[in-house]
């Protein structure tokens, strides 16, 4: 007699059982029911809202689905049908800021789905595989792990699909483009930064879909799909963080601004927009594109700023500081003329300063308040420690300026007014520091101001790189990357606050005998800042060409 074929036991209804089922391999033997146990957990977990915070996600998490899915992953032959409905899952998952250290912690996790996006590059199942690994991306805390797995060379091989003739082909290459902009869009230096120059593929396609899916409006589709612009722009806005890249998205201007223009609808789509456009503006090579389409950006700055809930201070904040910046030069020429008619004598050096280093040029700035505070400038990411650091310089009888008290409603001119009026200026630099927008804007306006500058290292393992450092140089750095370490960072910073402002404090500790002050750059380093500088040097010739089109204004008047 013929040996009777195995009978798979019933298939739990409930996704917590299923997801157990699937842990202990009690389907190995059956795709069928493998797939609808997969179904069970997208059924309750992927579309429970589309909410990847919620408890669902958060139990899967918890209970190791990490493990089901390396089982799955692991196997010799893999069954795409299968994977179809897993991928499903873990697309959404990986959206999960919660959960994203847990998840990419799992290394056979992110190396089963790696292998999941090869074995079907060209089907639906690794179209999925790779979806999920690049909204596992959009969390830092995954990048080591993804590009420890080979998720850079995976995803540079998928590029070519970005010239494919299906559907799936070109979402495939879209979503490697992504993935990409995600993992390493930031860096400054590094296979990163070199893969995206030597690919101009990726920006070029990245140009395109963004462009045609402003074209197409919010019902139209494109290559099959309704995209969410907010989502392209977002990685345009991550590529322009980096100064690396910044010139290779000169062309973005237009389609950044025509973002605001037609999806004014769309809050999280106009919030990406702006900083992309803002990160731009530093840019010499966009200068021109952001001079030929000014009247129409500040139509929609104006409207950001006027016309949104207070529930998006950020973005009128935001739209505030790159309306003052699109329009420096119109402000300098015109405080300027105000300056000669006054018979002010230092109208030049005004038109200087705002064209170059964006400086506060209100003719009534001096009689706003005596100057003579210590500004602190830094990222929100390390505000427990900008905090602490306040409190005690105002206890030591210190004046400071400090962003949550003394911000004004015009960011900008707020800004400008604690650089031009500061002693000394504080600053707690990190990578995001250095990633903001508003802090480049106070240090480089505070170097161009030349402002004594204390630099405190708030991030451990980060190296100032980039504008932040040429900014800083070879200067020396005190360390406080934690609250528990302000104690012993605060005696030096009291001793070298007080050496620039002649100043003493009203109790100045004494520093601790071993120095918490570090040099910022090492000898090994200056080839490498000679030629950052070099190139900043070029680039300047856009900004001594806005200098003099500040100055004919100047004249004119």
């Amino acid at each position: 007699m013929d040996e009777e074929a195995p009978v798979a036991p019933p298939v739990p209804g409930d996704f917590r059982e299923a997801l157990e089922a699937l842990k202990r391999g009690d389907f190995d033997n059956f795709w069928y029911e493998r797939r609808a146990c997969w179904s069970n957990i997208v059924n309750e977990v992927a579309f429970s809202g589309d909410d990847p915070e919620s408890d669902n996600v958060d139990y899967v998490v918890n209970n190791d689905i990490m493990s089901a899915v390396a089982r799955e992953c692991s196997r010799e032959k893999l069954d795409a049908a299968v994977l179809d409905t897993m991928s499903t899952a873990t697309t959404i998952i990986g959206l999960s800021v919660r959960n994203a250290a847990k998840i990419s912690a799992s290394l056979p996790y992110i190396n089963g789905l790696m292998r999941v996006c090869k074995e079907f590059a060209n089907q639906s199942a690794g179209a999925f595989a790779l979806t999920a690994l690049t909204n596992l991306a959009l969390h830092s805390v995954a990048h080591k792990n993804l590009l420890a797995c080979g998720g850079l060379p995976m995803a540079l091989g998928f590029l070519h699909f970005l010239d494919g003739e299906s559907n799936t082909e070109i979402d495939m290459g879209l979503t490697s483009a992504s993935f990409i902009c995600r993992v390493v869009g930031k860096e400054e230096s590094g296979p990163g930064p070199d893969a995206i120059k030597a690919n101009s593929k990726l920006v070029e396609k990245l140009l395109w879909i963004l462009t045609t899916v402003l074209d197409a409006g919010p019902e139209g589709r494109v290559i099959g799909y309704h995209w969410n612009p907010a989502n392209i722009l977002s990685d345009v806005a991550t590529l322009a963080t980096s100064d690396r890249n910044k010139p290779l998205l000169v062309d973005f201007v237009l389609q950044l601004v025509r973002a605001l223009e037609l999806r004014m609808d769309n809050l999280r789509a106009v919030r990406i927009a702006i900083v992309a456009l803002s990160q731009l503006s530093f840019e010499p090579r966009c200068k021109p594109k952001f001079e030929e389409y000014k009247d129409r950006l500040n139509v929609c700055l104006d409207k950001v700023i006027t016309t949104f809930p207070e529930s998006e201070a950020d973005a009128k904040r935001d739209a505030q500081v790159l309306k003052a910046t699109v329009n420096e030069a119109d402000r300098a020429a015109a405080a300027a003329s105000a300056e000669k008619k006054k018979g002010g004598a230092t109208a030049f050096r005004r038109v200087a300063k705002a064209v170059l280093g964006g400086a506060a040029l209100t003719p009534n700035a001096k009689d706003a308040k005596p100057p003579g505070h210590v500004m602190i400038s830094y990222s929100w990411h390390q505000q427990p420690i900008a905090t602490e650091i306040e409190k005690r310089l105002r206890a030591a009888g210190v004046k400071t300026w400090f962003d949550r008290n003394d911000m004004g409603e015009d960011v900008h001119d707020s800004m400008a007014y604690a650089v031009t009026n500061a002693l000394v200026v504080l600053v707690l630099f990190s990578r995001a520091y250095k990633e903001s927008v508003n802090c480049r804007k106070e240090c480089e306006m505070a170097d161009f101001s030349e402002k004594p500058m204390i630099f405190v290292k708030v991030e451990n393992g980060y190296k100032q790189e980039a504008w932040l450092g040429l900014v800083m140089g070879k200067a020396l750095w005190v360390e406080c990357t934690d609250l528990a370490m302000v104690d012993t960072a605060f005696p030096h910073l009291s001793e070298r606050i007080t050496k620039i402002t002649s100043q003493p404090f009203k109790s100045l500790p004494a520093p601790v005998s071993t120095p918490a002050v570090t040099a910022a750059t090492s000898n090994s380093d200056l080839p490498a800042m000679l030629n950052k500088i070099m190139t900043q040097i070029g680039e300047m010739r856009a900004d001594i060409d806005e200098l003099k089109k500040a100055v004919k204004a100047l004249q004119k008047a």
